[in-house]
């Protein structure tokens, strides 16, 4: 016997400019990234198999966005470490989307989203984290 569970789709959102400094999401929209680190939980073994970002206003020429999923054992903020979940969106271009590795986070572990901006006016930030 065997089941199988459909992939979950973590949605976090910006309204507004990206913050030219690291910036971390709560699930849902929001209206400005939170300097301290804010974390979601993971209630039983995922692994997130890719990440697909979006931008309403593009980064603009010689900028860019980097948005970056981070684990935690400990869920205190500051603790997370970058994974290999990373994409950069640059220039005039305003989606990117990785699938290029999975990571695996077990239960009890924990999952943040990070941005960092490089000067330009990104704005209307949407993330969505793949999971299993």
């Amino acid at each position: 016997m065997s089941t199988t569970a459909p992939p979950v789709l973590l949605e976090y959102s910006l309204r507004g400019n990206v913050p030219n400094a690291a910036r971390y999401y709560w699930q849902g929209n929001q209206t400005s990234g939170d300097a301290t680190e804010t974390f979601t939980r993971a209630e039983e073994r995922i692994i997130v198999y890719g990440l697909f970002v979006s931008l309403r206003q593009a980064p603009g020429v010689g900028q860019s966005v980097t948005i970056t999923v981070r684990k935690s054992t400990t869920g205190v903020p500051g603790s997370g470490v970058a994974t290999t979940m990373t994409l950069t969106i640059s220039g005039t271009n305003n989606t990117g989307e990785y699938y290029g590795s999975s990571v695996e986070f077990e239960k009890g572990q924990y999952l943040s989203v990070e941005s960092t901006a490089t000067g330009g006016v990104p704005s209307d930030l949407v993330v969505q984290v793949n999971i299993f």
